[in-house]
């Protein structure tokens, strides 16, 4: 594992993917957590992946959303294209569902954040083709702290 992306300090791992990997890292100008999505080499070859994940970045970058993460940075590092972008601490809606059955207030709670998101992403010209429910936030959350995950946020115990 890399010590650095960019001019990011890497301090763990959060997950990985098929694509990828997410890391926790640090800002060391500002000493700001972020989390830095990566995508595998192998995944980055080619001209036309490279432009997919730029283009990426290029769209989530223009939106701001309270539930949509801020990215921060878009880079290459030896290699290794990355996303930096808002960190927020919690538990994802996989790793939720996998401990036990959201209440159908819960749910609606957690699709309407989700919906809300897309729907101005979409108003932006900037709605994702794929999203994959494993990876959206899991403690609802609205108009607070953001989460991890394709870029939602949500706040615990819902409301506005």
């Amino acid at each position: 594992m890399q010590q650095r992306l960019g001019r990011f300090e890497i301090l763990k791992r959060l997950g990985q993917g098929a694509m990828g990997e997410v890391f926790l890292g640090l800002d060391p100008a500002i000493g700001r957590e972020v989390a830095l999505k990566t995508i595998h080499r192998e995944a980055a070859q080619g001209a036309e992946a490279r432009e997919r994940f730029a283009r990426e970045a290029r769209a989530a970058g223009t939106l701001s959303h309270p539930n949509l993460v801020t990215i921060h940075e878009f880079g290459e590092d030896q290699g290794v294209l990355y996303l930096a972008m808002e960190f927020v601490p919690g538990v994802d809606l996989e790793a939720m569902l996998r401990d036990r059955v959201l209440a159908p207030v819960e749910a609606l709670e957690v699709l309407a954040q989700v919906c809300d998101g897309l729907a101005y992403a979409h108003q932006k010209g900037r709605a994702a083709s794929r999203h994959q429910a494993q990876q959206y936030p899991g403690a609802p959350r609205r108009r607070s702290p953001p989460r991890q995950g394709d870029g939602l946020r949500h706040r615990p115990g819902g409301g506005l």
